[in-house]
């Protein structure tokens, strides 16, 4: 048993050495002029500042030091509070393929407005109003609530911006690409859609002839690349600049991704990520404080929960699950004593074929 312990923990460093970023997160005083100073003094190259008080160095090409000599370097520093080098970490998105099924109405207490968007005249949007659960939207838009206000940061692989149905409300200049390191969120290939589509549930314009109408269809969205693909390897610091980013224009940031779906991965937010949620809750929207959507997951069919998701489980966080349009709980579904709502999904039965939907 020694030795196996023992085996692990040497695969364990050694994997660690090998997915070194060779990136340093430095929580420092005296702002951007001294993480400049203190960058010139160990022979580092000064990246850019995260958030408050925390900035991001790089290992200088030639000159890398090892974990052990940088960090002795770094706590000799006065100046330096904590650090900690950047290590990338496995997180998945949240996805499945989707379509669409047709949901009957019953009577509503509520007029039901008559918009053209496709979606909404074939019946294949009446889970916001309609069936035995439903979203019950209607006696937010008969008194004029549609979202106006309201900046939706879409935390996922991007979003196309010239959407049809997501152009009219791109929150000007909100947007920013973690991968890229640019203000444009647009995914790399068409097929890097699932953040597109997150956004059009929430804020698709409504009655412009085209696909379906968002839940708040005046809200405004703004997409935080973070993903390429359905997963990636991400380190403390890309996590915390998605999660601040804007942070007082945005609303709410909704993000469906996590920690891996199988085997019961216990993990959350590093100290970077943290901090980047507190202060958003704390501070955001000029004071009234950003709030974080979380998906619980899709684990439900490999035993997994999401109790050991620390995104979920995180106090400034609310975590989502997942029902199907009768109200039964979708087969992939996680439970824990953390989700605080619901909303619909979709899934597939035996044969592949779809049984309910959302979007």
């Amino acid at each position: 048993m020694t030795l196996l312990v023992l085996s692990l923990i040497w695969l364990r460093i050694v994997a660690t050495q090998t997915s070194s970023t060779g990136t340093w997160a430095v929580q420092l005083q005296g702002g951007e002029k001294e993480a400049n100073v203190l960058a010139d003094k160990m022979d580092m190259v000064y990246v850019r500042h995260v958030i408050e008080d925390y900035y991001l160095f790089r290992e200088r090409n030639g000159i890398r030091r090892n974990v052990d000599q940088r960090g002795a370097l770094l706590r000799a520093e006065s100046k330096v509070e904590w650090f900690q080098q950047q290590m990338p970490r496995p997180r998945h998105l949240y996805t499945s393929e989707d379509t669409t099924a047709i949901c009957t109405p019953n009577n509503q207490t509520y007029p039901v407005p008559h918009f053209n968007d496709e979606h909404w005249m074939n019946n294949l949007q009446t889970y916001l109003y309609c069936g035995n659960v439903h979203m019950n939207v209607l006696p937010a838009w008969v008194r004029g609530y549609y979202g106006q206000g309201v900046v939706v940061g879409v935390v996922d692989d991007g979003i196309f911006l010239e959407n049809p149905d997501l152009m009219p409300n791109i929150a000007e200049g909100l947007s920013y690409s973690v991968v890229d390191d640019s203000l444009d969120p647009t995914p790399s290939a068409a097929v890097f859609s699932h953040g597109t589509r997150c956004a059009g549930i929430v804020a698709a314009k409504a009655n412009n002839n085209f696909c379906g109408v968002g839940v708040a269809p005046k809200a405004k969205i703004a997409g935080m690349k973070l993903f390429v693909g359905a997963s990636a390897d991400l380190t403390d610091a890309e996590e915390a600049l998605a999660l601040s980013h804007s942070y007082n224009d945005i609303s709410i940031y909704s993000c469906s991704f996590g920690p891996s779906d199988y085997n019961n991965v216990l993990e959350g937010p590093d100290t970077l990520t943290y901090a980047a949620m507190k202060l958003s809750a704390e501070k955001g929207r000029n004071g009234k404080g950003s709030i974080y959507m979380f998906s619980a997951g899709n684990g439900g069919n490999y035993g997994d929960s999401c109790a050991y998701n620390g995104y979920i489980n995180n106090i400034y966080a609310i975590g989502i699950s997942a029902v199907l349009t009768d109200g039964s709980l979708a087969r992939y579904d996680e439970a824990c004593t953390s989700i605080f709502g619901v909303t619909y999904s979709r899934q597939y039965d035996d044969n592949t074929t779809l049984v309910n939907i959302l979007l």
